[in-house]
């Protein structure tokens, strides 16, 4: 298959190299087709068609393909530097429907096979092939559309299976995006964990504190690292598997590591913001959970929040990480709400809080 893709698609990279008009890559694109073993005198490839579509109106796809009669597949032709548009891929979705026709070729800049899935409100994009010799996504195009070769059943298992292939992806990209946005929070999790029960004997508990206060944690895809963010993903036309890299250093130099409330010695940055919150609660205790999460907003410690209720934590998992749940420690609110504080702080975070305790009327000072 590898010489009957590279006889089809030469002449395509030819004309993309020149920049032919429209016109004229549509006549090729036809040609092309023939070596496939569809021939036009059948009837098999027809070009700009018009199908008439309720008393009045008709539309005319670029390229229709037929077997017996049969409309099999349609094709929506760009020139070869074009770039697709959303328009055209509704476009081409529009023919596809309006002919109940399962299967849709948009042939441009590149080649993008679609699949109009029976439970789907859009035709999903399973396959996109550049132009390009030895190509082995463009051996598989032309045995799925070789005339002799081309079968509805096994082109709709090739579809699904894409789907299905590019879902999982998707569910990779998700799971990724997750450890971005909580990675900091679970390493310090098991550094901690590490701490307590491999140096037990070497560190007292605030100890241990000191010295995650002192620590950097950053966990981003190595794509951010080189200076481009982490994209969203709102289709599966549209996703690639980034690289995680997990990142542990010493706090940089300058940075206060500990932080005095009201005069108290001072404590690492955690223990600090449970003080905070702790303090708050005993001036206004017939505030709600509600309103106190007003006030201490989530985003103020990013993913996790600045506190929580012991029903999330037990929903969450989170018993012995993330927060301060022991029982000595456990806070409770005017409509008797349970709730615990969050350990993660760092010199990323704690600034905006201790900053936001000032507004409060709490005087803090740093080292």
């Amino acid at each position: 298959m590898t010489e009957k893709w590279n006889q089809f698609v030469y002449d395509l990279c030819d004309a993309q190299q020149r920049g032919v008009d429209e016109n004229e890559y549509h006549r090729l694109i036809e040609t092309q087709f023939q070596l496939l073993g569809w021939a036009k005198y059948r009837g098999e490839i027809c070009h700009k068609p018009n199908i008439p579509i309720g008393n009045n109106n008709f539309i005319q796809p670029d390229i229709l393909m037929k077997r017996d009669g049969e409309e099999l597949f349609v094709i929506e032709v760009k020139r070869p530097i074009h770039s697709i548009s959303q328009r055209e891929i509704q476009q081409l979705e529009s023919y596809m429907r309006q002919r109940k026709i399962k299967f849709g070729v948009y042939i441009g800049e590149h080649i993008e096979l679609f699949y109009d899935k029976p439970d789907s409100t859009e035709a999903v994009s399973v396959l996109i092939i550049p132009l390009e010799l030895n190509n082995k996504f463009g051996e598989l195009f032309v045995e799925l559309f070789g005339k002799d070769s081309f079968s509805s059943n096994s082109l709709t298992e090739f579809c699904e299976k894409r789907i299905s292939e590019k879902q999982q992806e998707l569910k990779k990209i998700e799971a990724q995006k997750y450890l971005v946005a909580n990675g900091e929070a679970i390493v310090a999790d098991k550094l901690k964990q590490y701490l307590k029960n491999d140096c037990k004997d070497s560190f007292s508990e605030e100890e241990i504190e000191e010295i995650m206060s002192g620590l950097t944690i950053s966990v981003l895809p190595k794509t951010v690292l080189k200076g481009a963010p982490l994209p969203s993903v709102s289709s599966i036309r549209d996703m690639s598997l980034s690289t995680i890299s997990i990142n542990v250093s010493k706090k940089p130099a300058g940075k206060p590591a500990k932080y005095s409330l009201n005069g108290s010695p001072f404590l690492a940055a955690n223990r600090f913001v449970f003080e905070v919150v702790k303090a708050y609660v005993s001036q206004h205790p017939e505030m709600t959970f509600s309103e106190l999460e007003r006030v201490f907003d989530p985003l103020l410690q990013g993913s996790c929040g600045v506190i929580r209720s012991l029903d999330y934590l037990r929903q969450k998992n989170y018993k012995g990480q993330r927060f301060f749940d022991d029982t000595s420690s456990i806070l409770r609110s005017g409509d008797g709400v349970e709730f615990a504080v969050c350990t993660q702080w760092s010199y990323h975070n704690t600034p905006d809080f201790a900053a936001h305790a000032r507004k409060l009327g709490f005087s803090v000072e740093t080292t």
